[in-house]
């Protein structure tokens, strides 16, 4: 748990159009509005539209106990806990329905709405489980099919004098396959070692160094390193872990898959029906191929497009009818990838999903895929906004305290913040003034000094030694104005920067940008399980917590 001197508590909401970071769709969409309705399959604000998903989902035929035999393996690899079995024993049950979410593999769970997505889903699980009186499991999918290891590289933290520190993995090997095959080179122990350098010394920093160092070691595939830390923050909370790079889920996946090569068209003329209508308001995420299939190795995951009535391969000359592309499915169905349009139907025809946990990049493409889960039978889940926080730490809350600027002003660039605040705080011109006041305190002298002379003579010699010595007072003190002033102004800077790094790192929300390690570091392995109650699961507003 989190310190009592750091208990969290949410203070504020902010809409997320006052947030110039999210798009008109996903404003819409978290208010449900009737314009952006039409493209989803419920509003996600009320329980009858999951009472009605429940009982969609559970019309759907699927080979629950294979998939329980799947995830207890694969958990079992990544540390079963009792919690996660009776989780996995529960989805035997014809009864049972699960909430869902996925990410790519982000080095060390980066950035920061990874773990906002995971909490959202175990938090919704439980609500819903109570609501529905329905075992509900929540259950993380494991995006490392994937093959663009540039998403999956960088992290970026805040170092000690509260400055970005962007640090990146960077193997020899250029592999092209399916990123969570990829096992670490000994350049992540090297990476790791760095951390030493770049994360502020706290309390916690040798228990998270230590985990990691346990878990991203070299020969270690970036799944199950990934998997290790997703469990380990979130030990006890039930969340199952599922890869889909599996033999057997490959083989339950090959009825879907071998619908998409008899008809390769379907599902993205599908799309493209919806992404029209939804382009007269807002935008197309996705771009549609005609056959929505990658091929993979451990080298390799590329795309299959279709030429008239081939299927080609991209890099390669070869080419495939479809009878020879089934057959090649039939033999080794591991090979095959569904890309961004069919993941998720795959996933909803594996799972009986009733949400999905997104953010808004998904929540765009979801509004393009209503009418290809129609036409692949497959029911589509409800699609609920996770949690978006910025995570307000006790020395910059202070700084907030301190500043007339509200929360979203501080997205500007801190030069500007500095000299608006200047221009409206500090005294304008101060060396003018005080040269001013000097020579308005040497016409004073000069007129004493004419004034005492028609006492006596003698008085000038003594009245010009006062104004020698005033001045150069005077001009002492300008210069300890002058370095009190520059002194009062790096403080400012100092103090506006820090904020602005903490809240909008490169003028992003935070949660886009910072990796956990930031708050692992701070807080301890157990800060995001902390942080489950304090969340809310009022989803349609950004969410401020205060530490």
């Amino acid at each position: 748990m989190i310190p009592a001197s750091h208990s969290a508590s949410t203070h504020d909401r902010i809409a997320f159009d006052q947030l110039a970071t999210f798009s008109s769709l996903f404003s819409d969409y978290s208010q449900f509005t009737p314009q952006i309705a039409p493209f989803f399959s419920g509003d996600h604000r009320n329980i009858s539209a999951f009472e009605a998903q429940t009982q969609r989902t559970l019309d759907i035929s699927r080979d629950r106990n294979a998939v329980a035999d799947v995830l207890l393996k694969q958990n079992t690899r990544w540390g079963l806990d009792d919690a996660v079995r009776n989780n996995i024993e529960r989805l035997r049950s014809n009864e049972s329905v699960v909430v869902i979410t996925g990410q790519q593999l982000g080095l060390f769970l980066s950035p920061l709405y990874i773990p906002y997505k995971t909490l959202t889903t175990i938090r919704l699980a439980a609500e819903l489980s109570d609501s529905l009186q329905r075992p509900v499991v929540p259950v993380f999918w494991l995006h490392g099919e994937d093959h663009d290891f540039e998403e999956t590289a960088p992290f970026t933290l805040i170092n000690e004098h509260h400055e970005l520190t962007s640090i990146r993995y960077q193997p020899v090997s250029n592999s092209q396959g399916p990123v969570g095959r990829m096992q670490f080179e000994h350049s992540i122990e090297e990476l790791i070692q760095s951390l030493k350098a770049h994360l502020p010394q706290t309390p916690n920093k040798n228990q998270v160094l230590d985990f990691l160092q346990h878990h991203f070691t070299q020969d270690m595939p970036l799944l199950d390193a990934f998997a290790f830390l997703l469990k380990r923050i979130f030990k006890d909370s039930g969340l199952v872990l599922f890869s889909p790079d599996d033999a057997t889920i490959k083989q339950l996946c090959k009825p879907l898959y071998r619908q998409e090569i008899q008809d390769p068209l379907r599902l993205t003329q599908a799309v493209e029906s919806t992404s029209e209508r939804l382009a007269q308001s807002y935008y197309k995420q996705v771009q549609t191929n005609p056959i929505n299939l990658f091929l993979m190795d451990d080298e390799h995951r590329q795309s299959i497009t279709l030429q008239e009535d081939r299927f080609k391969i991209k890099g390669h000359s070869h080419s495939y009818s479809s009878d020879e592309l089934l057959t090649r499915l039939d033999q080794h169905p591991e090979q095959f990838s569904p890309n961004v349009i069919l993941r998720p139907i795959t996933q909803d025809f594996i799972f009986p999903s009733i949400a999905y946990i997104a953010g808004p990049g998904e929540i765009a493409y979801f509004a393009q895929c209503k009418e290809a889960y129609e036409a692949a039978g497959i029911p589509m889940p409800i699609i609920y906004p996770r949690a978006s926080i910025t995570l307000i730490e006790p020395n910059i809350n202070r700084v907030l305290d301190r500043y007339p600027y509200a929360f979203s002003e501080y997205n500007e660039h801190p030069l500007k913040l500095f000299r608006q605040y200047a221009i409206n705080q500090l005294p304008i011109d101060l060396e003018t003034a005080v040269d001013e006041s000097i020579d308005r305190v040497n016409e004073a002298l000069h007129a004493l000094r004419d004034t005492t002379m028609n006492v006596h003579p003698t008085l000038h010699t003594s009245a010009e030694s006062t104004k020698v010595r005033f001045s150069k007072e005077l001009l002492k003190y300008k210069e300890q104005v002058i370095k009190a002033q520059k002194r009062n102004e790096f403080e400012h800077k100092a103090h506006l920067h820090k904020a602005a790094t903490h809240l909008f790192p490169n003028q992003k929300l935070q949660e886009r940008v910072l990796s956990p390690l930031h708050f692992l570091n701070l807080y301890g392995l157990d800060f995001f399980n902390s942080l489950m109650d304090e969340i809310s699961l009022d989803t349609t507003a950004h969410q401020i917590i205060r530490l």
